[in-house]
């Protein structure tokens, strides 16, 4: 155990030390400082706490040892500069963290956004055919009973070439919101295709959708009866259930 005594004066190394300390967090600040463009508001906030600490603990030091060699400089007498660095560290990790917690929140916001927008078609609100066949993958995969119709649309081309793609589009639109109406509050509604549409409806059995399709039809007599477009509306449907 003798070899680990007398090795070094810890005195005399304290100076080094400092160096080597101040060297350290410079290099930790230049690092830092390069990096600042690509990190996020509260990242940097964080860091100006952490260098700002870092600079007043090393002119605490400095002047320490000013003071300690007897060099009386007008500033040298001040001895709280440990504490404003970590009053400034203290407020920067608090801050750090409220702009972490709303970077959260309008990012958790914009992602429900983008995931909507990548689900849904733009036309009709419906969900689209990749939200229908991830739907449909996961419904496979957990083995759920399930009911699914396909739709399609009647008269949509004849509607576009004779009174223009503005009247197909409110076709379009008057047969999602029946659909929609119908079945939407029992499952999984959307627009596959230009007048192609589905219904996924889960854990139902199938007297229930015939009387939701009874509904549907119901919905589109209504509307054809008040000449709210001026094709009619009318579809052709097929019907298949996970117990067949």
């Amino acid at each position: 155990m003798s070899l680990f005594f007398n090795v070094v004066h810890m005195c005399a190394m304290l100076s080094i030390f400092y160096i080597i300390l101040a060297c350290d967090i410079a290099w930790g600040i230049f690092i830092s400082v390069r990096k600042m463009k690509s990190q996020k508001l509260y990242e940097k906030v964080l860091l100006f706490g952490i260098g700002s600490m870092s600079v007043f603990v090393v002119a605490d030091v400095m002047l320490f040892n000013l003071q300690k060699f007897g060099t009386h400089l007008p500033f040298s007498e001040v001895k709280c500069l440990s504490a404003i660095g970590a009053l400034l560290l203290i407020i920067s990790l608090v801050v750090s963290y409220c702009l972490r917690i709303i970077a959260n929140y309008f990012g958790k916001a914009e992602r429900e956004i983008l995931e909507k927008l990548a689900f849904s078609d733009a036309l009709t609100g419906l969900s689209n055919r990749q939200r229908f066949d991830h739907e449909m993958s996961q419904i496979r995969i957990n083995k759920v009973p399930y009911v699914m119709i396909i739709f399609d649309l009647n008269n949509l081309k004849y509607a576009n070439d004779t009174w223009g793609h503005s009247e197909g589009d409110q076709l379009i639109c008057c047969f999602a919101d029946c659909l929609k109406t119908s079945m939407g509050e029992y499952g999984l509604v959307a627009r596959t295709g230009g007048d192609e549409f589905a219904a996924l409806l889960m854990e139902r059995d199938v007297d229930f959708v015939e009387r939701q399709l009874c509904k549907l039809l119901s919905s589109m007599q209504s509307i054809n009866e008040q000449e709210r477009i001026k094709v009619k509306l009318s579809t052709a449907y097929g019907m298949a259930s996970s117990e067949e």
